[in-house]
């Protein structure tokens, strides 16, 4: 996404994937399901990985000459929405982890 804003990579948005298409995505509707779970947290990094996507695609998507102001506010919102997706889920392998001793 940095080299989108500073002019040295172009990304098309087809090659940004869906959600569910994700590997986190594809990990969730399979076993990551039942290890997450559907509480709090689980709401929370859905909305973390919708908006995740949902600027990647806009930022792919500015190869039509967005200022790159916004482009490098979209960047630092990106790595807030990753950080708090990774958060989540290094939350849930402690709970994990106490949970079978580990």
């Amino acid at each position: 996404a940095r080299g989108v804003v500073d002019g040295t990579t172009t990304v098309d948005r087809a090659e940004v994937p869906d959600e569910s298409e994700s590997l986190l995505g594809r990990w969730l509707a399979t076993e990551g399901d039942a290890v997450v779970g559907h509480g709090p947290e689980r709401a929370e990094l859905d909305t973390a990985r919708n908006e995740f996507h949902r600027i990647l695609r806009q930022i792919a998507g500015a190869n039509d000459g967005t200022p790159s102001d916004e482009l490098s506010t979209d960047v630092t919102t990106l790595i807030s929405h990753s950080e708090r997706i990774i958060s989540i889920l290094s939350h849930t392998r402690e709970l994990l982890g106490s949970e079978q001793g580990i």
